[in-house]
């Protein structure tokens, strides 16, 4: 659960490198976390049914596949809104040091 710590801003800049808004990492989280949440419920006794197993379950596998997709899409080519492009070539006065 730690891991999400650092996972939600690696994914959230990975978007931003898309062109996309970050707030697309925060939507596995919450799905998991509403999950959670309701088995907690159910296993405290205040759910009489597990209301959100199977349903949510296909929820979650089809977000886990979106996001490796969305992950591993490559990013928009030249700057966008959210800002210059990464793997743009470096500026000249850099340029000297990397050149092999």
């Amino acid at each position: 659960m730690s891991l999400w710590v650092f996972a939600i801003p690696l994914f959230a800049r990975r978007l931003h490198d898309q062109n996309r808004s970050g707030l697309l990492a925060l939507i596995l989280p919450s799905v998991i976390i509403m999950k959670l949440y309701a088995q907690s419920l159910y296993d405290a006794g205040q759910l009489p049914v597990p209301t959100l197993g199977p349903p949510l379950n296909a929820v979650e596998i089809v977000l886990v596949v979106a996001f490796w997709i969305l992950f591993l899409w490559p990013g928009t080519r030249g700057d966008n809104r959210f800002g210059p492009d990464p793997r743009a070539a470096p500026p000249p006065a850099v340029a000297p040091l990397i050149a092999p």
